[in-house]
């Protein structure tokens, strides 16, 4: 099965402070407009601190995609 890895990176300039947010996980299904996700990782950093790995309540999700180019991808998740 493929994986998918959403990275976000937020800087902030008062006080000075950078925050990561990362959620992996497992992709099935056949339709590629609308995939199945079973999210397997969740983490936040902020700064230099520690990583801290959260566990995730509902794991499970879909992601639509209504329009991609190699520029720019609309996509929706199954819960809003």
């Amino acid at each position: 099965s493929a994986v998918v890895d959403n990275l976000v990176l937020i800087s902030f300039d008062s006080p000075p402070a950078k925050l990561s947010i990362r959620v992996s996980g497992r992709v099935s299904g056949a339709d590629l407009a609308c995939l199945a996700i079973t999210f397997t990782r969740f983490s936040l950093q902020l700064n230099d601190l520690p990583t801290l790995k959260l566990p995730l309540p509902r794991p499970v999700g879909e992601l639509r995609t209504t329009f991609c180019d190699h520029e720019l991808r609309l996509s929706r998740g199954g819960r809003g």
